[in-house]
């Protein structure tokens, strides 16, 4: 068991890594928005309460739907690593959204861009967990999963959040800055996501043929 986990290490490390950049973008917005938009646009904190709260409820899981439905249409056509591509998607499109809601130029304009924001923060959940089940034999999904979710975790929540207040203190110098550290933080983690995951794509594909190989010796 432990010798197969090996042979795909650079697999799990594009895939856990990549996918846990992106967690560390969503998980730095979900810590840092109400902030954003209290310290730049100067609403209330029950404001933006209400307005995240409902896109949040709304866009995510369309997201979250959609990039599953799009991963399932693309492996019917014969993309075996429609999720990992997906993945990379989301994280490009993900960039301009960032773009777009760290340097609106009021509150209102910010908050339409968190919508697609929202969205995109959700997508890769599904996808993300699907693409270890599809790599691994059954005796050994569990324990795949549980380390995904160790790395992403301790790369999204463990690091995201602290990130943007390090920045924001460290580098802009001051409170209001808090948009430009937020952009910083999520585009780096977008562009470092696409880049493992891209990189990752023909690895998975290795490791699929992997897969059909221990299958073929145990059957």
């Amino acid at each position: 068991m432990f010798a197969y986990i090996f042979r795909n290490t650079r697999t799990f490390l594009c895939h856990n890594i990549g996918f846990g950049m992106l967690s560390l973008a969503a998980y730095a917005s979900a810590a840092w928005v109400p902030e954003f938009f209290r310290r730049v646009h100067h609403w209330s904190i029950p404001q933006t309460g209400t307005v995240y709260g409902l896109l949040v409820m709304t866009m995510g899981p369309i997201g979250l739907l959609a990039a599953g439905r799009i991963a399932d249409h693309m492996r019917a056509r014969g993309v075996r690593e429609a999720n990992m591509k997906m993945g990379i998607w989301i994280a490009l499109l993900s960039i301009p959204v960032h773009f777009g809601m760290y340097l609106a130029p009021s509150g209102t304009m910010a908050a339409v861009w968190l919508a697609p924001a929202c969205m995109l923060a959700a997508a890769p959940w599904g996808i993300a967990p699907a693409a270890i089940q599809q790599m691994m034999p059954n005796p050994m999904r569990g324990q795949a999963s549980a380390v995904y979710l160790f790395l992403l975790n301790l790369v999204g929540l463990g690091i995201g959040p602290t990130a943007v207040a390090w920045v924001t203190e460290h580098v802009f110098r001051r409170e209001d800055a808090v948009n430009y550290s937020l952009l910083l933080v999520s585009v780096v983690a977008a562009v470092t996501s696409a880049v493992l995951l891209w990189v990752g794509l023909r690895e998975y594909l290795r490791s699929l043929e992997r897969l059909r190989e221990w299958a073929g010796e145990r059957g």
